[in-house]
């Protein structure tokens, strides 16, 4: 399963690695501004996912060999010691108080936790909120409750003991990623002990079995193993085939994010370095932010149905002296002259640019080789063409587009010994090369024109 921020996914694998029965269901919306949502509602529609899932391959349900789940990072509450949620969950798209983040400043400063953690110093992950001593996950904790990410809470919820794995302990703020455990003296600061934080894991490893008692509600025999999956991000890295450092990923859903894997950690790195959900391995990665909610947002303000719709729409010339759309969207388009496809053509430049800015990013750090996309944003061949053509090299996208859920699933059969490793069937997953096309008329005028204003600010 692949508990996302938007969308809940739920499949079925044969050995080989082919996908026999998926289901997808809306995630419920986390509340505007605060980012509250109550984390058993969001189950509830997890396990009927789970159940479509299921039915779909008639038969299997008692062959069922294992359940892994990775979900979305820096999403968190805290629970009492029998697994019972003590506060909503808050999606990692809202930001935490600054009183959380100046506390942190003041025992840390932002080098020393970017150093310990491998995070910059964002307020979108747990550390800050559980440093404000006023928020419900602080209070919790002091009541004794224990922090968990939503996957993690999912699988307790399924019957297994706590637990998480090195990639989402990673996202807290509160994990040394150099050595692999949780940071006392982080811990020290925010008035926490180990105990309020999971025992953790590899990836793939089975931390308990379904309970019986909770059989029906997800569909699957009671005594199902249950295993580790990690978080969305580094799963979609294996998912889409990405076994051998240095490949990339360019990861385009929700949220968008170029990750690379890497053997060692980076010693000067300026970016997200996290565990990955490979043992002896750690992922790169420049985070772009909310990249499915913005391209929504703008689809349904230009009059499209949706943002499939928005980028089909996208034609491929574009004046050089036409106005850059932002990913953040400064820009206005609707006051644009009316030129046959020229506003969505526009999106999906500016959508390019920037992911074609963060490969550099990363480029500057680390050698990046063979590039793949994956994503829903991957189902668009115009904005899989335009980013290739912005990098002035090919793309290799996956054809495996729910790759997170695609890499859960060989961290299923790692875990349960139906494979070798988990990089046995991600190494053979189908994907195509997409060519260095750019279908972007004067594109390199106007990727200079793009690279000058972020340099302006």
């Amino acid at each position: 399963m692949d508990l996302g921020s938007t969308w809940i996914k739920a499949g079925v694998f044969a050995v080989d690695g082919r996908c026999v029965g998926l289901a997808r269901l809306a995630a419920p919306k986390p509340e505007p501004g605060s980012g509250l949502f109550d984390a058993d509602a969001y189950l509830g529609v997890a396990w009927s996912a789970l159940r479509c899932a299921v039915s779909e391959t008639s038969g299997v349900g008692d062959r069922i060999a294992g359940l892994a789940l990775t979900s979305q990072r820096a999403t968190m509450l805290v629970v009492d010691r029998s697994g019972h949620a003590m506060t909503p969950a808050v999606s990692w798209q809202a930001p935490a108080t600054s009183r959380g983040l100046e506390a942190i400043r003041e025992i840390s400063g932002e080098m020393d936790f970017t150093s310990r953690t491998g995070l910059p110093f964002l307020p979108m992950f747990p550390v800050f909120r559980l440093a404000d001593g006023d928020t419900p996950w602080a209070q919790a904790v002091a009541r004794g409750g224990q922090v968990m990410s939503l996957g993690d809470y999912a699988l307790r919820s399924l019957g297994a003991p706590p637990s998480t794995d090195f990639s989402l302990a990673g996202a807290t703020g509160l994990f040394d990623v150099r050595r692999l455990c949780w940071d006392r003296d982080l811990l020290e600061a925010v008035r926490m002990t180990p105990e309020a934080l999971p025992p953790v894991e590899p990836a793939g490893t089975i931390v308990g079995v379904v309970e019986p008692s909770r059989s029906t509600m997800a569909g699957i025999m009671g005594g199902t193993p249950l295993i580790l999956a990690g978080g969305d991000q580094p799963a979609a890295v294996l998912g889409a085939g990405i076994v051998d450092p240095p490949g990339a990923l360019i990861s385009l859903g929700t949220s968008a994010a170029v990750l690379v894997p890497v053997e060692e950690f980076p010693k000067h790195a300026k970016t997200i370095v996290l565990p990955h959900v490979l043992p002896g391995q750690w992922v790169v990665e420049v985070f772009i932010g909310a990249f499915g909610a913005a391209l929504d947002r703008e689809a349904q303000r230009q009059g499209f149905t949706s943002a499939e719709a928005l980028m089909a729409a996208a034609g491929s010339s574009i004046p050089v002296d036409a106005p850059l759309w932002k990913f953040h969207g400064e820009n206005d388009l609707k006051d644009l002259p009316p030129v046959q496809g020229l506003a969505p053509a526009l999106v999906v430049e500016g959508l390019a640019f920037e992911i074609a800015r963060a490969v550099g990013i990363v480029r500057r750090q680390i050698e990046i080789g063979p590039i793949r996309v994956a994503g829903g944003g991957a189902r668009s061949l115009a904005l899989v063409r335009a980013i290739a053509g912005a990098l002035g090299r090919p793309l290799i996208r996956s054809l495996a587009f729910e790759a997170a859920l695609t890499g859960a699933a060989f961290l299923a059969m790692a875990g349960t010994g139906l494979s070798g490793s988990a990089t046995g069937p991600a190494g053979s997953q189908e994907a195509q090369e997409i060519l260095c096309e750019d279908t972007l008329e004067h594109g390199s005028l106007r990727w200079q024109r793009f690279l000058d204003s972020w340099e302006q600010g």
